[in-house]
């Protein structure tokens, strides 16, 4: 049977990429409550309802304003 995912709460989102196309944001579910506030990638183009639901939720601003894109670090190898 399908899965109904049900949000209790979110967190922290943060713009997963500098053109902000997605959202990486913390995630509390209903069905997996126990398991506390799991990382989600929150894209206005999820094939679940849920995702796409969670995205227009964090844009307009119920979670908090979300944070800038931050690009990784890249690590400095040392020269041999």
């Amino acid at each position: 049977h399908k899965m109904n995912c049900i949000l209790i709460d979110a967190q922290n989102p943060q713009w997963g990429n500098a053109e902000h196309t997605f959202i990486e944001v913390e995630a509390k579910w209903e069905h997996i409550a126990d398991l506390g506030y799991l990382p989600f990638t929150a894209n206005p183009e999820d094939v679940e309802a849920h995702g796409r639901d969670l995205y227009q939720r964090c844009i307009n601003g119920e979670f908090g304003t979300i944070a800038e894109y931050v690009a990784p670090q890249v690590e400095e190898q040392p020269s041999e």
